[in-house]
């Protein structure tokens, strides 16, 4: 977490009682949690939309990038590719290690990277390069969501179905804006978590119970 708005479950708050054209009166904690939930479970979150975050994912694969651009409500920097792009750097998934494909993955990346760097040599336009980059490659990825994509950005992607770097990402993410933001963002996570029902009618009561233990945490 690089910045964000600074009490920002106050100004949500302040905003929801502007919006009826009233002043906000003091809220104990308590009242004022309440209307956050209030917000969260409504059609219209533009409330949300005073308070802003900016976040740093330090080596997001072009596979996981996919995912976040999805989210059309946000200032997302990544930086130009072909400027940034290196091939030593890149995620190496759980399950290549697991079907012992480590060494032939590894291998993916080096053979790239001897490719771009002769077509390189031989005076290939760099646009071509492109064609050499890799999912798996990654690169430091900038961006601002306000509270109400947020909203839905974890519901989606810290969610036990969605790809599993952009959930890892979601999950610390959410963690990282928990530390600042408590009291709002302990109000956050997957869908199961925040209206008790799986979307996709896929998980039982067990595992949704499980689900609300672990981000109740």
């Amino acid at each position: 977490l690089l910045d964000g708005t600074r009490e920002p479950e106050r100004l949500i708050c302040r905003a929801a009682y502007l919006a009826r054209g009233q002043q906000m009166p003091e809220l104990t904690q308590r009242e004022q949690t309440e209307l956050l939930r209030a917000l969260l479970q409504g059609n219209r979150k533009r409330e949300l939309e005073q308070a802003s975050f900016t976040l740093l994912y330090g080596g997001m694969s072009l596979a996981a990038l996919t995912h976040l651009t999805r989210h059309r409500m946000q200032s997302l920097c990544p930086p130009q590719l072909l400027q940034n792009i290196r091939y030593d750097r890149y995620v190496l998934p759980q399950s290549v290690r697991d079907k012992g494909m480590e060494a032939r993955y590894r291998s993916a990346f080096e053979l790239a990277g001897q490719a771009a760097a002769q077509l390189r040599d031989r005076g290939a336009d760099e646009s071509a390069l492109c064609y050499l980059m890799l999912s798996g490659q990654t690169v430091p990825v900038l961006t601002t969501m306000n509270a109400g994509e947020l909203y839905v950005f974890f519901r989606l992607r810290c969610c036990t179905r969605a790809q599993w770097e952009i959930r890892d990402a979601a999950c610390q993410a959410l963690a990282a804006l928990r530390e600042v933001s408590p009291e709002l963002f302990r109000l956050y996570g997957p869908t199961c978590f925040c209206t008790g029902k799986c979307p996709e009618g896929k998980m039982t009561c067990g595992r949704q119970a499980e689900m609300k233990r672990k981000f109740s945490e």
